[in-house]
């Protein structure tokens, strides 16, 4: 706390640094957002063959992530401030987990068109930074399967009703997640 007398014992200092500000003016000794690249996608997108990842033009990433869940749900301000700190700190590649159905009516198949914007801003954002991103947007645990959703033979239990394994097993829940 700012406010707080600290006395340090003979020797050593009170660290107080300034607050970060994440701005191109003030660079940190420690921001590593030099070794990311300008912008995400500059060298193409990213595939694998059998040495690992490479993109289109051939050069070999390194990756270092994180994974977030639900930046949807960040306002614009947030995100950007989130994402220029994970730059600064060097992350390159952000795995993205979350819904994208409206989490009122958990209505599978009907993605919630506020969330996308959300989501598609955020993917904006970490490609300014030069942050690659990774989408793993299926968690059953947020659809709901009801009787006039029309999967035979899928049973709901008294304690789940969500779609473990049905992306695996049922070509209709496949295509209207493939939507």
């Amino acid at each position: 706390r700012p406010d707080t007398k600290i006395v340090p014992p003979e020797g050593w200092f009170v660290f107080r640094p300034l607050r970060d500000t994440i701005d191109k003016k003030n660079l940190s000794v420690i921001d590593m957002r030099k070794m990311n690249d300008h912008r995400a996608g500059e060298h193409g997108f990213c595939k694998v063959d059998s040495k690992g990842f490479v993109f289109e033009d051939g050069t070999r990433p390194r990756f270092w992530g994180v994974n977030v869940y639900d930046p949807m749900k960040m306002d614009r301000d947030s995100v950007k401030t989130f994402v220029r700190q994970m730059a600064k700190s060097g992350v390159n590649l952000i795995r993205i987990n979350g819904s994208l159905c409206n989490p009122e009516t958990k209505q599978f198949g009907n993605c919630d068109s506020d969330l996308l914007d959300r989501l598609f801003y955020f993917i904006a954002q970490c490609k300014y930074n030069g942050i690659y991103v990774a989408l793993a947007n299926y968690d059953p645990a947020d659809y709901v399967i009801k009787p006039q959703d029309g999967f035979e033979g899928y049973t709901k239990s008294e304690t789940n009703n969500h779609p473990y394994g049905l992306l695996y097993t049922n070509e209709k829940y496949r295509n209207i997640y493939k939507k």
